[in-house]
């Protein structure tokens, strides 16, 4: 967006970020990591059962899992091992930023906005990702193993904004699934859904951009004061 004198700009206090999906393109990690835990175990995997379950939290993947298959193994003992093996893979491979994702991090510390990462994914894994992100960004992130609720429940966004000093409604915050969407929308914060893989929420009213090339520090503006968007919006 272009066009809106950078001295009119009232920009959010914190950006808050989804991981996969809407950072990283980590499906092809999620499901080579699904595969070789599951199929160890005689539990076939499929490529749609990988997007069905994309934003949902580990422990409730692997209770669906152990529950099918009739596992001889508890979703706990099955989610550590899931955990470990991904945060294996993310450590050996090359990171795939999601279009325009590392150049809005690097927005973000040139105009002095704090940004966290907040996601289902396990401190291992996103761990890997925050030390990977530009200097001065994501400072601070809240994985799926330090919350009690995960996603829809707010509890997550909520924590990302406290450990910023932010308060909710100041945060705009990045999503690429249902889960996600609604955990943000519920925090009270300005929820933009990025389209990925998983299935598009519908929710009345939602913003809605088709890439994060398209945020600049004008659509920041735009979005955490609800103005222009009509840009965004479905």
């Amino acid at each position: 967006m272009t066009g809106m004198s950078a001295q009119n700009l009232v920009l959010p206090g914190a950006v808050l970020f989804d991981m996969d999906g809407t950072l990283i393109d980590s499906d092809a990690w999620w499901y080579a990591a699904e595969t070789r835990v599951f199929d160890r175990l005689g539990f076939r995997w499929t490529p749609e059962q990988s997007t069905e379950w994309i934003g949902a939290s580990l422990l409730e993947c692997c209770e669906y899992v152990v529950e099918q298959g009739r596992l001889a193994v508890t979703p706990e003992a099955l989610r550590d091992e899931l955990a470990a093996t991904i945060a294996q893979i993310a450590s050996s491979e090359p990171i795939k930023w999601r279009p325009g994702a590392y150049e809005l991090l690097e927005l973000t510390a040139r105009l002095g906005i704090p940004s966290a990462l907040v996601s289902s994914s396990y401190e291992s894994f996103t761990s890997t990702i925050a030390h990977a992100a530009p200097a001065g960004t994501l400072t601070g992130h809240i994985s799926g193993d330090m919350v009690t609720h995960p996603k829809p429940h707010p509890e997550g966004y909520l924590r990302g904004a406290a450990v910023l000093g932010v308060a909710p409604e100041f945060c705009v915050t990045f999503e690429d699934s249902v889960p996600g969407m609604e955990a943000a929308i519920a925090a009270g914060t300005h929820a933009v859904y990025v389209p990925f893989s998983a299935a598009a929420p519908t929710i009345d009213g939602m913003a809605q951009i088709d890439s994060l090339t398209l945020v600049d520090e004008a659509a920041l503006h735009c979005i955490v004061n609800d103005e222009g968007m009509a840009a965004f919006a479905n």
